[in-house]
């Protein structure tokens, strides 16, 4: 099975994730920079699907670090995040995310 870590402090984000993806994927969640960092130094993902704005940084800044990690390098970061301004959008690209999606109105 696939492994996805969910870096996010929206608890409405996180349900609505782990509702939809659970049966597909092993999920495991951090809700800030500090606790997925350790997560990311401790397991194997497929995925990383990161905010930007977490309450000990910006998501950005961890995606940087991570592609900068040998045997790190490789993992998929995906920026869902409430930003919606394109200077945001061109920061995680250049920081090494592999995607961007805005966060709309969730309802889980």
């Amino acid at each position: 099975m696939k492994k996805i870590l969910i870096i996010d402090d929206d608890q409405d984000v996180l349900a609505l994730l782990r509702h939809t993806l659970s049966r597909e994927f092993e999920l495991t969640f951090a809700e800030t920079i500090s606790d997925g960092e350790g997560q990311v130094s401790r397991s194997e993902f497929d995925l990383i699907v990161l905010d930007e704005v977490l309450p000990d940084g910006l998501g950005s800044e961890l995606c940087q670090r991570i592609k900068n990690t040998q045997g790190k390098e490789t993992i998929p970061v995906v920026m869902l995040t409430q930003r919606k301004e394109l200077k945001d959008k061109l920061n995680a690209f250049d920081a090494g995310a592999d995607d961007y999606i805005r966060k709309g109105r969730f309802a889980p």
